[in-house]
């Protein structure tokens, strides 16, 4: 109690949503808003998921907020077709392994395919 009060009950927690506002506002900056439409919907799509993530997994040392908010964030821009799935794949990851662990984790029927040209990629990454 005494640590709150000289904190003034200023408490600024991070949280999964906290970071992803911040990584996403930092993505618009970095690429002068050229997929704000597309991230839009992506967006508030992975803020639902991260909802439900830290009901049924809460960040803690092992998984903190900033780590799945990006993780969330890198998840937003496959579904926005702005990244091709291999882009975040772990090279520990074999690609048939990767796509079906995507397609699981999505509830999808197939990964998405990336919309943009390769030297646009380079730039979102």
């Amino acid at each position: 109690l005494g640590l709150l009060r000289s904190l003034r009950w200023q408490v600024n927690v991070q949280s999964v949503e906290s970071w992803f506002s911040m990584i996403e506002a930092r993505f618009g900056v970095l690429t002068a808003e050229m997929f704000s439409r597309d991230m839009t919907w992506a967006g508030q799509e992975m803020r639902e998921l991260a909802l439900a993530l830290i009901q049924w997994r809460p960040a803690n040392k092992r998984r903190p907020p900033r780590r799945l908010a990006g993780g969330l964030f890198g998840i937003g821009l496959l579904r926005a077709a702005l990244l091709p799935a291999e882009a975040l794949r772990p090279q520990y990851v074999c690609q048939d392994e990767w796509e079906q662990l995507f397609q699981e984790s999505q509830v999808m029927d197939e990964v998405p395919s990336c919309t943009l040209q390769p030297e646009l990629i380079q730039s979102v990454l």
